[in-house]
């Protein structure tokens, strides 16, 4: 396992944090079902990563996640606007400020 990849694990497993939310049955009512929102930010690359690995891996995640029935994906475009009302950067986050801020977002 490289160190890169061993980052990765260790960030998304910290980084993904869960509540149900409300979607609609397939008939169209609505019903409580254990669909997770889930906070995927950047991640902080290594010296020697490409410029832009942080966003490619956590684009990529987000597809893979969003597919799936169970999970709902909090858009990059939202973290950033939570983000604005606290005068941060996406940049800026870290492990403990992702957490509070999935908190905030009811994630």
């Amino acid at each position: 396992m490289t160190p890169t990849s061993r980052l990765l694990i260790v960030c998304m497993a910290a980084l993904l944090v869960a509540t149900p939310s409300w979607v609609a049955a397939q008939d169209g009512t609505p019903q409580q079902l254990a669909r997770f929102r889930v906070l995927i930010p950047d991640v902080e690359p290594l010296e020697d990563a490409d410029r832009g690995f942080d966003r490619d891996v956590a684009k990529a995640l987000r597809e893979l996640i969003g597919v799936m029935a169970t999970h709902q994906i909090i858009e990059r475009d939202d973290i950033r606007d939570s983000l604005d009302d606290l005068d941060m950067r996406i940049e800026d986050l870290n492990c403990a400020f992702t957490r509070q801020l999935a908190v905030r977002m009811d994630a």
